[in-house]
This record gives structure tokens, C-alpha cells and sequence, in this order.
């Protein structure tokens, strides 16, 4: 699995998060409205039919227009109910385009697309997990290789510090003081004859040779919401970094620590910028598709109800079923069967 290209690992991801194999009858209404009335049904593992479609409307010309979707986009970072920006991989949906978008949970929605634009981020892979979960927005820093050893000891109220040398070192660089697996960032306010004066104290006691300061350089954002439990994280670029690099990674909830880089590799993403919130928590893996009218029903100023096969739900695929009315309508009910 490890060896997989990212695209097919999310394609098999998205395979478990919305396979949802409904089965048997998934009923939906009464659903009330003025000018229109939906329901909504998820995607199925198998072919589905529409078997009962129970509507009532005040509208001479109302009709009941069913819909499926199409062309669906893998999406790759999770979003929750209010993001109006979804980050999904390639896509063939447009500007314009009315939506249906599903979860793992089988909840569905529609919304409406206000812009597509394609982005290339780049997938960082690190030695080991992360251990802290980070955000879209967090920073992360290179530590450059040159090491500037203390050579005398330091108490926590310090912030001159003899170090074996100033080279490279500049008023307003970061550098990260390392000492017996802990570290502790500080900004150089000057730099003289082996001194390096910070611009406040670190509030720790440093000891002289177990403590090395290092550069850091080459700014990098996260692009998208990571578990800790990974080892790999979208950054805006990776211009700069070869296998081995140290990288201090600084999340905006606080601390920071360090990470080795191994590799990275080119990731074509879109964003799909809505013109409202999604409305629903969503998880990578999940699917949004192009909505297409398949058929329409005469409902007229009545109540109608009817049975038997009315339309088919193909598989992997959400549906939607929308009554239009003047001023009252109702999906009293209306029923999928998604066999067994």
C-alpha cells in the first residue's frame, strides 16, 4: 500500500468513505415548502429505484424533477459544516455548476459553485508521525545546518550568549536553541565577537556544550487540516529542502517541534469554492458530483401518488428529488429500494 501513488491511495480511501451500501427501502418525508420541497437520498453500493412517489402541490404546472449526480470529485481534506472551500482532487465541475455533495455519514446536500481553481501544493513526507495534529494556516521553519555551540553557561534571565561563531547571523533571524532533546526558539537581536544577544530570554538555564543554537529560514504553510497520526503534510512548496533537513513545525494552538524531511512530490489539487457553507462535516474521501435532471413527473394542483419502478438510482451515486408549488407543497414520501 505504502508504494501506491497518493491519487489512488485517496481513490481507495473515498471507495471506503462512501460505498455506503444502503439496503432495502430508505423512506424520506413528509418534507413541507412553499415554492419547492427536497429529499435527498445517498449513494448506494448497487443499483437503486425509486418505488413510491407520494407529492402534493398547489401549482397547476408542478412537477417532481429527479436528479442524480455526476462526474464525481474525490475530495482531499476534511471540512466541516461552515467552509465554503472544499479541496478536492482534479475535478471536471465548473463555475455554475449545482452540486450534490454526500459524506461517510450518509448525509447529502446541494450547493452551488462560485469558482474552481487548480493549485499545486506539495505532499511532505517526514521520518516519523507527527504526534500534533495540525491546521490549515500553521508554519513551519528549516533549521539550517550550522551549528553555533554555547561556550559558556547561561541562566534562565539570559540573553547574551558565547557562541563558537557569529557567522551567518543577522539582527531579526529566528534560531532555535537545542539542549538534551528540548529546544526553545529566540529572535537575534545583535550579533558580535561570539556574542549572540537575543531580543529576550529564552526563560530557561542553558548549559555551556550541550546547547547549540541553529538558523531557521524558508517559511512553509500548511495548506490542510493533519492528524497527528501522519507522516505526511500538504506545504505550500518545498523549495529549498533535500532528504535529511530539519524542519521546526510551529502550529498556531501553540508549541513546536522538530521533524526530519525525507521527500516530497508535486500534488494538482482544486479548490471548489462555494457560494454558501457545504452544510455538512465532511472527511477526505468523500464525493461531490455535478448534478444532472434525469426526469421529470406531473404533479399538478393535486395530490399524486405512484408506485412501481418510477426511477432508477445508479450506483455510487446521490439523488435528489425537488417539488416545485405557488405557495404549499409536499414530498409526503417518497422511497428508494436499494435490494439486498
Amino acid at each position: 500500500m505504502k508504494n501506491l501513488p497518493i491519487i489512488s491511495l485517496a481513490l481507495l480511501v473515498a471507495g471506503v468513505a462512501v460505498a455506503i451500501n444502503q439496503e432495502g427501502l430508505v423512506s424520506r418525508g413528509p418534507v413541507a415548502g412553499t415554492t419547492s420541497a427536497t429529499v435527498h437520498f445517498p449513494s448506494g453500493a448497487h443499483q437503486g429505484r425509486v418505488v413510491l412517489l407520494d407529492a402534493t402541490s398547489d401549482k397547476a404546472s408542478s412537477v417532481a424533477a429527479f436528479y442524480t449526480g455526476t462526474n464525481n470529485t474525490v475530495l482531499y481534506s476534511a471540512a466541516v459544516a461552515n467552509d465554503t472551500n472544499l479541496i478536492t482532487y482534479g475535478t471536471a465541475l465548473v463555475a455554475a455548476n449545482i452540486i450534490l455533495v454526500e459524506n461517510s455519514s450518509s448525509q447529502v446536500t446541494n450547493q452551488t459553485v462560485a469558482t474552481v481553481t487548480a493549485v499545486t501544493n506539495k505532499v511532505i513526507t517526514f521520518d516519523t508521525t507527527l504526534n500534533t495534529n495540525l491546521a490549515s494556516g500553521d508554519l513551519a521553519l528549516k533549521r539550517l545546518s550550522t551549528p553555533y555551540v554555547l561556550w559558556g553557561d547561561a541562566s534562565a534571565s539570559a540573553t547574551n550568549y558565547t557562541i563558537s561563531l557569529t557567522n551567518g547571523l543577522s539582527p531579526a533571524d529566528l534560531v532555535v536553541a537545542q539542549s538534551r532533546g528540548l529546544a526553545w526558539v529566540g529572535t537575534v537581536y545583535s550579533v558580535a565577537s561570539n556574542r549572540l544577544n537575543l531580543d529576550q530570554t529564552l526563560g530557561i538555564a542553558l548549559t555551556a556544550y550541550d546547547t547549540t543554537f541553529y538558523k531557521l529560514t524558508n517559511l512553509y504553510t500548511v495548506q490542510a487540516t493533519t492528524a497527528g497520526t501522519s507522516s505526511q503534510v500538504r506545504f505550500d512548496n518545498s523549495t529549498n529542502l533535500t532528504g535529511g533537513d530539519v524542519l521546526l513545525v510551529a502550529p498556531t494552538s501553540g508549541g513546536f517541534f522538530l521533524k526530519t524531511f525525507v521527500s516530497s512530490e508535486n500534488l494538482i489539487l482544486n479548490t471548489v469554492a462555494l457560494t454558501t457553507s457545504v452544510g455538512i462535516a465532511m472527511t477526505a474521501g468523500d464525493r461531490l458530483s455535478a448534478r444532472s435532471l434525469i426526469q421529470s413527473t406531473p404533479v399538478g394542483a393535486t395530490t399524486l401518488r405512484r408506485d412501481g419502478t418510477l426511477w432508477i438510482v445508479p450506483p455510487h451515486q446521490p439523488a435528489q428529488i425537488i417539488l416545485d408549488g405557488t405557495s404549499a407543497c409536499t414530498l409526503n414520501q417518497v422511497i428508494v429500494d436499494y435490494g439486498r
